[in-house]
């Protein structure tokens, strides 16, 4: 008992490097334990602030498991849409692709606190089947099917275009990208939708070796949206060559000699999404600068 005393001081202490408004925003949140599901043993308390460039993130425990409390932007980014975060993250906690939320606000998000390392290039093939799991959790063209009705009517659709004139406006209109936005627009193929991520990066990726499988995290932008994009966000990101991408494919469940149709993920589709994939990175840093 006097362990857990001086254990519970230390860790006050430590709380002591967050500022005041996040302390605050902390306590209330400390505050709801009994209402998380499942919920702790004791109350939990404050461990460590975790890295994050838009959330403020919190690893919280009652010494026995570990929980993240995400306090969310005040002014969310655009494309963020919490309830189709909220609504894919269940569907995808479902199929184990990311942990289950135990308490949820407008405000904040509680998840079990999962251990592990971001995956590596060595893990494309692996990488691309967890898209595919993603991919697979609802389909677009499957709205009268009664298991599908609920999730898509809670899931935000991604139209493109105006996504990437919403990004162009948030980063100041910058008169350098106008041209390049106008090309890119112009050039967005038609793709069916399904649910999508759009931000599967190595930092919202936790490997499990235990499971030899990916977890993956922080769903705000997760939207019924073309899955080649998806991917594109993060093979645009990482600059991708031909055989990585072949590699990325070959989990995903497409063969390198697959022919393109309006149904298919293939590398030219992939390829085709990139220049949009990029442009809305460099309006998201655009934006964060003028903040």
């Amino acid at each position: 008992l006097l362990w857990l005393v001086c254990m519970a001081q230390e860790l006050s202490k430590n709380d002591q490097q967050l500022d005041q408004q996040l302390r605050v925003r902390l306590s209330d949140a400390l505050s709801t334990w009994l209402l998380w599901s499942p919920a702790p043993v004791a109350k939990p308390h404050f461990v460590k602030k975790l890295c994050g460039i838009t959330n403020a993130s919190i690893q919280v425990s009652d010494g026995s498991n570990d929980w993240v409390i995400r306090f969310n932007q005040i002014a969310a980014d655009p494309g963020i849409h919490r309830a189709s975060e909220f609504t894919a993250m269940r569907l995808a906690a479902d199929k184990g692709i990311c942990p289950e939320p135990v308490y949820i606000q407008d405000d904040l998000l509680v998840t079990p606190f999962l251990p592990g390392d971001p995956p590596s290039f060595g893990q494309l093939e692996l990488i691309g089947t967890t898209f595919a799991k993603i991919h697979q959790l609802v389909m677009r063209q499957d709205p009268n099917h009664e298991q599908f009705r609920e999730p898509i009517r809670e899931l935000d659709e991604l139209e493109l275009s105006s996504y990437l004139m919403t990004c162009f406006q948030s980063a100041g209109e910058p008169e350098s990208l106008q041209r390049e936005l106008q090309s890119v627009i112009e050039a967005l193929p038609s793709e069916r939708k399904v649910l999508c991520h759009n931000d599967m990066l190595f930092e919202n990726l936790l490997y499990s070796s235990a499971q030899q499988r990916i977890h993956v995290l922080d769903w705000e932008y997760a939207k019924v949206s073309p899955p080649s994009f998806d991917i594109a966000t993060f093979t645009s990101h990482y600059c991708l060559s031909d055989q990585q991408l072949a590699r990325l494919l070959r989990g995903y469940g497409v063969s390198s000699d697959a022919a393109a149709t309006h149904d298919l993920v293939d590398a030219a589709s992939v390829r085709s999404f990139e220049p949009a994939a990029s442009l809305v990175k460099t309006l998201w840093y655009l934006a964060k600068k003028t903040e």
